[in-house]
């Protein structure tokens, strides 16, 4: 019997966490033979003449014909779409068609609403106007056959405004594997790691204190950011949390004690699974150096108090696999 045909669609040009989970979807596809899967770039501006595929992201399609045009898409294929492309997505309606949630924000400011919405979008809401008619079709209407979810936080959302479609779990994984052995203690620094794009707001405040030495995360390759975490004692995520965010786990991975705030997937305890000692509710600067202060001088001890967290992470690829074989059932 012919395999089905999955065709996931992706924005073109960029690599970030979202777009790489959407390449590996296609790679875990096609490397377990559930089906023959393919990519699909959307959003694509053609007076750009390069690569849609960014390129470490090549490794993950061992084919060429593994990117397929959206001209040459047929009413047979089943098709994942992240939540970013809803625009596109109503160009097919005779397809079976699943939404992977990958980021509850991200849906949201991809049509214009801001978070908390302003007076003007709650008005809108009110009166049920675009966009919100048609967020409220999503969600309560069978307007996908599956909600995937890549976190608790997705699926709560989803259950709590009413969704009517199966949601069924699909999460991500990282592809990097790391010897905790290999990890010396004793060359880590007294160094506290922050996205700047996270929480930019009260990290601004937070790092004004010189007592730490601070480093923010950018403008590095892979590579530099593994030698970061190595040498790194504590990543600090006070953002939005909008899905299970690949870079608190990349960090706590290479052994960096982690600690957040309690906003988004950081507020339950399955997405970022670590004790709620390292969750700060109080936004008290005061409050948060003190902490800061115990993770670094503790290290050790909270590096072992996190261990249940980085076995999760090391176990992901394996659940990953599982989610897809339950899902390729459903379709």
């Amino acid at each position: 019997m012919e395999k089905k045909r999955i065709v996931v669609f992706c924005s073109p040009y960029y690599k970030t966490g979202g777009t790489e989970l959407l390449h590996q979807l296609v790679y875990k596809i096609n490397e377990l033979g559930l089906a023959n899967a393919f990519i699909c770039y959307g959003f694509l501006d053609w007076k750009i003449e390069m690569n849609p595929t960014p390129p470490s992201f090549i490794k993950y399609l061992s084919r060429s014909n593994e990117v397929v045009d959206i001209s040459k898409i047929v009413d047979s294929d089943y098709l994942i779409f992240p939540e970013t492309m809803i625009p596109i997505t109503q160009a097919f309606n005779k397809n079976f068609k699943c939404l992977w949630w990958l980021s509850v924000d991200n849906f949201y400011t991809s049509f214009g609403i801001n978070k908390p919405p302003t007076v003007k979008q709650r008005l809108k809401k009110l009166l049920k106007r675009y966009p919100h008619s048609l967020i409220n079709d999503i969600l309560t209407k069978n307007f996908f056959n599956i909600h995937l979810v890549q976190s608790y936080y997705a699926k709560d959302h989803l259950l709590k405004n009413g969704a009517k479609s199966k949601v069924v779990f699909l999460s991500d994984f990282l592809g990097i594997n790391i010897d905790e052995e290999l990890i010396s203690h004793s060359e880590r620094k007294n160094q506290i790691i922050y996205n700047p794009l996270k929480g930019e707001e009260i990290m601004n405040r937070i790092t004004k204190d010189n007592r730490f030495n601070w480093l923010r995360l950018e403008k590095y390759n892979n590579s530099q950011l593994s030698e970061i975490y190595k040498h790194s004692k504590v990543y600090i995520d006070f953002g939005n949390h909008p899905g299970k965010d690949r870079i608190p786990r990349e960090a706590a991975l290479h052994g960096c004690v982690i600690i957040t705030n309690r906003l988004g997937s950081a507020g339950n305890n399955y997405d970022i699974q670590i004790p709620d000692e390292y969750k700060i509710k109080d936004m008290n600067l005061d409050v948060i150096y003190e902490k800061l202060n115990d993770l670094l001088e503790n290290y050790d001890f909270h590096f072992e108090n996190q261990r249940s967290y980085r076995e999760k992470i090391k176990n992901e690829e394996f659940v990953f696999e599982e989610e897809l074989s339950v899902l390729m059932k459903l379709l």
